[in-house]
């Protein structure tokens, strides 16, 4: 997959207990491929991002705050071209 480098690790989907993919029936009227919710967002200059939405439980912060986590909903990108590789 075609995913440029970052400061932080990929995130690893099948290591949280909690994380599940959005059904396509939680997002009317977004894409929907391989029964998931899709997103793709393409750049004036060519770049472009696509990946699948997903939810999981987050903690904002430094991990010594101790701050509670979150119920949010992410992307986790699958492709990234051009000036986000």
């Amino acid at each position: 997959q075609h995913c440029g480098q970052h400061l932080d690790p990929a995130f690893k989907f099948d290591q949280s207990t909690t994380a599940r993919w959005l059904s396509c029936p939680e997002c009317p009227g977004q894409a929907c491929e391989h029964d998931r919710c899709a997103y793709n967002q393409a750049y004036q200059e060519g770049s472009s991002i696509h990946g699948y939405r997903f939810r999981d439980f987050v903690s904002l912060g430094e991990a010594d705050d101790f701050n509670p986590p979150d119920a949010a909903v992410m992307g986790c990108h699958t492709e990234e071209t051009k000036l986000f590789v």
